[in-house]
């Protein structure tokens, strides 16, 4: 499978270093001064049982999706990886490179709502699979990127149960699983997406405005009611517009929906810090 993920920062090259790593042709596309150091020695990966000597795993790197297409033709499957104020540009770009019938398919593996859509829009739901990628990563150092906890994984799912998106979610969750990450295919997109959100709303947007770290955040009573009330008016939404919420790879999101909905704020508090 020939892979080009459009956002090379963090996410984007931990997910496309696993999916090298497990046999796919990558090709990472970003900024020059980003790309130009994978391009001449590789992506070296820290993660799991490698985390502490990293391993490098061959990938082309490219500064922009048209030379990307110029020098490696049509790839299979385009992981759509850049912020999301980004994702219209992408979905114009990679559909007047292959137009809506007969491109590839595209993964988004962003955070928040409302991406897939937009590629569906100008791409077809048919070939969009949303993501939901539970490791916190990060890119300190030129062509190494970091996954910092044992657990997590990425959970896909087709916008639409039969056409090409489908079976190709199935071969990229493969593919992951030979690279070393936990990958599952979900029926309900908005189910994986919605899930995620409800974990992203704690310790993140309070973390930003205050400038602190989630366990600094999270430890002051405060805080952990402004997020605890965020999250329990989001999982209202959830309810309200007819979707489930499900577990994500290594986090229990129905049992935490639980917890944080029923528990008074204190007791929540202390049972699910230490955790988060």
């Amino acid at each position: 499978m020939r892979v080009f993920v459009y956002g090379a920062g963090a996410v984007g090259c931990f997910v496309g270093g696993m999916m090298a790593s497990g046999g796919c042709r990558v090709v990472l596309i970003g900024r020059a001064g980003v790309v130009a150091p994978m391009e001449a020695r590789g992506l070296t990966l820290h993660f799991g049982p490698s985390a502490a000597g990293g391993k490098t795993v061959a990938v082309a790197a490219v500064a922009g999706i048209a030379e990307a297409a110029t020098r490696f033709g049509r790839p299979d499957l385009v992981v759509v990886a850049m912020k999301a104020f980004g994702t219209a540009e992408a979905a114009s770009a990679l559909s007047s490179l292959w137009g809506r019938e007969g491109g590839p398919c595209v993964l988004s593996v962003q955070n928040g709502i409302g991406n897939e859509e937009a590629l569906a829009a100008s791409l077809g739901a048919d070939r969009v699979i949303a993501g939901a990628l539970t490791v916190a990563v990060s890119m300190s150092e030129a062509a190494t990127v970091r996954g910092h906890q044992a657990h997590g994984g990425i959970a896909l799912a087709p916008l639409v149960a039969a056409g090409p998106a489908a079976s190709l979610a199935a071969d990229a969750a493969a593919c992951l699983r030979r690279g070393g990450l936990e990958a599952a295919v979900a029926p309900d997109w908005r189910a994986v997406k919605w899930s995620k959100l409800l974990l992203n709303l704690l310790g993140n947007a309070t973390c930003a405005v205050l400038d602190l770290p989630p366990e600094a955040a999270l430890a002051h009573p405060g805080v952990f009611r402004v997020d605890r009330d965020a999250f329990c008016e989001a999982a209202r939404v959830v309810t309200r517009l007819g979707i489930p919420t499900i577990d994500l790879p290594g986090y229990p999101v129905r049992l935490l929906r639980r917890l944080l909905q029923h528990l008074p704020a204190p007791w929540a508090q202390r049972l699910l810090y230490p955790r988060v």
